[in-house]
């Protein structure tokens, strides 16, 4: 029943909305054919020609209206943001409109997919009045004055393209000999105008002779030319300088020092000079000067030069008074290089020595050599030793050393006992152990000194006496280094000598030991008294020019690092010993040539040290 009556009273109510006036109305205009028609959806759905052009004219009607409101600069960004958005919507959805059409008979009549959409968003370009693309991506394009919206202009805007260079084929197109000149007379303009400059000249210099001959007939003095002036900004001062040790200071063996690269890149300028003369002193004598300093630059990322570098061989070149003598050399690497380089000529090895005189070497049996060849020439008497290094066969070289020792120069004879004259012994190296890869140091060449005096002695009775002791620490080595470093400072004054090194006994020894000498130097200089720096007894200056032994720095500090042969596990000695004391046998035992000035961690922190001390601001990095 009740269902009965609600189904009643809602044909009622619609009966009763049916007959409101408005309803009315509408039928009234909808059977006069008043009523406004919609614009279909589908181009498909008019099928008459007079509505289909009413559409057209209203669709470009209302994309012109846009068009010019979005083409109005004036406008707020955000009406032209507005318009814009609506603007490509309209295209969009007429460009849908269009293409669903067509689709639409395609498909027989079924509804536009997803894939159509995104192919008529991605689609053909639109091109301008100009037949330019309108700027945009393919989803989303910028009409008028939306084109230069914040952020728009410069997403769209391209970078101008390169300039073309010119081949060089191009340029010399143009290059003929007007181009280098050899034309300029040919325009009948040049020769005229330097023909009257030069009679102008040669007036001006006859009337300037003439005014100057009559003044000084007249006893009048002539104005003096103007002195050039000073450059204010040349800096001639006293500066400080740098030695460097390399084994167990910036390498070990082959490998570099991680500290050692942080070290040397705060000793650069921005320019990577050097801030102060550096100057590289090692002990070893395997190789040239221009070897290591191409090693140290690769090894080290830093340019240094062969002058910069000081090898206990060094030293040899200015004991001119050798360079003409028959030598015989010992050691390993080009012996024979490294002696004509320094200035020696007639240079006899010990492999020579050994094919001359078969049968001195007979330790080793696999290596006894066989009947001498009749082609080699008669080696000249020996005058002289050079100890480079430490050979490679010690029980070869110590055999032959000692034979020429006890034959005065003539191996193939037998032993004179009652030699009274020894030849002259030149010893470079006087390194008892140095820092390699290895945990611990290992023997260097004054172990085979050691060695080659204690045969000499248990033979002879006597103690071997050396000519020169080169390398550190003696005393020509540190006067040679600094006189390189007078040379990088364009030979002014260096006052203070900065020696960073990882042995006591030549490193520091050394360093300590010129300090000392150059102290006795300013203090002897007013009474102009002649002296040899007590801490060893080689007779160096004897052979040696005086002129080259000028020293002139006021002081040496000596820094110790922890990263070579000293281990800072053992303290520093306090007193020394015969038994205690690894260095050469002619060095004097004093505690004091072996107390640093300073020791620190590696070499970057002596680095930080002396830049402190000479008042430079430590870099960062």
């Amino acid at each position: 029943m009740c269902r009965l009556l609600f189904e009643q009273l809602h044909q009622a109510r619609n009966a009763e909305k049916a007959m409101t006036a408005l309803a009315r109305f509408r039928q009234a205009q909808l059977e006069e054919g008043k009523v406004r028609e919609r614009r279909p959806f589908l181009a498909s759905e008019c099928s008459e020609l007079p509505k289909a052009e009413k559409w057209r004219r209203q669709i470009i009607s209302e994309i012109s209206k846009k068009v010019a409101q979005i083409q109005n600069v004036a406008a707020v960004e955000l009406l032209v943001s507005a318009r814009n958005v609506w603007f490509w919507e309209t295209y969009l959805c007429c460009w849908i409109k269009i293409s669903s059409k067509s689709i639409h008979n395609e498909n027989n009549g079924h509804l536009i997919s997803d894939d159509v959409f995104a192919f008529q968003r991605f689609g053909p370009r639109m091109l301008d009045h100009e037949g330019k693309e309108v700027p945009g991506n393919r989803g989303y394009k910028y009409f008028g004055a939306a084109r230069d919206l914040p952020g728009v202009r410069e997403l769209f805007e391209k970078e101008p393209a390169p300039a073309l260079r010119r081949t060089r084929a191009e340029l010399m197109k143009e290059v003929d000999a007007e181009y280098y000149g050899y034309r300029d007379e040919d325009d009948g303009v040049l020769l005229p105008l330097e023909a009257q400059h030069e009679k102008q000249v040669v007036v001006e210099a006859v009337q300037k002779w003439k005014t100057e001959k009559e003044s000084r007939l007249a006893g009048e003095k002539l104005p003096e030319e103007e002195e050039e002036e000073e450059n204010i900004y040349t800096i001639h001062k006293d500066e400080a300088g740098v030695l460097f040790d390399v084994d167990g200071v910036l390498l070990r063996g082959g490998a570099v020092i991680p500290a050692a690269r942080r070290a040397f890149r705060k000793l650069l300028d921005q320019n990577n000079n050097f801030l102060f003369p550096v100057v590289f002193v090692t002990n070893a004598g395997s190789c040239q000067r221009h070897h290591k300093a191409q090693q140290l630059s690769h090894l080290l990322e830093v340019q240094i030069a062969p002058e910069q570098v000081v090898l206990s061989h060094s030293p040899l070149q200015m004991l001119k008074g050798f360079h003409d003598k028959c030598v015989l050399v010992s050691g390993q690497g080009p012996v024979t290089d490294i002696a004509n380089t320094l200035g020696f000529q007639n240079v006899v090895t010990i492999e020579q020595l050994r094919d001359h005189h078969h049968l001195l070497d007979m330790v080793d049996h696999n290596r006894r050599p066989k009947l001498p060849s009749t082609h080699l020439q008669t080696l000249p008497k020996i005058e002289a030793i050079i100890l480079f290094g430490e050979p490679v066969r010690w029980e070869t070289n110590l055999q032959l050393l000692i034979d020429v020792l006890l034959t005065n120069g003539s191996p193939g004879y037998e032993y004179d006992a009652h030699l009274s004259t020894q030849l002259p012994v030149l010893a470079c190296n006087m390194d008892l152990m140095w820092m390699a890869e290895a945990p611990s140091p290992r023997f260097g060449h004054g172990m085979f000194l050691l060695c080659l005096e204690s045969v000499y002695r248990k033979l002879t009775g006597r103690e071997l006496q050396y000519q020169a002791l080169l390398g550190k620490p003696s005393l020509l080595t540190y006067q040679y280094a600094e006189h390189l470093l007078r040379l990088q400072n364009n030979n002014h004054r260096i006052t203070t000598i900065y020696a960073i090194g990882d042995n006591l006994m030549t490193d520091i020894y050394g360093a300590n030991l010129y300090n000392r000498y150059l102290a006795q130097q300013h203090a002897a200089m007013a009474t102009s008294t002649k002296f040899v720096a007590q801490g060893t007894v080689s007779q160096v200056t004897m052979a040696v020019p005086e002129e080259e032994l000028v020293s002139t720095a006021a002081q040496c500090h000596s820094l110790l690092v922890c990263t070579g042969v000293y281990n800072p596990r053992f303290p520093l000695p306090t007193t020394i010993t015969e038994t205690v004391f690894d260095g050469h046998r002619d060095l004097v035992l004093e505690p004091d040539l072996v107390q640093p000035s300073h020791v620190v961690a590696d070499v970057e922190a002596a680095v930080d040290l002396l830049l402190q001390e000479e008042g430079y601001v430590i870099p960062e990095h």
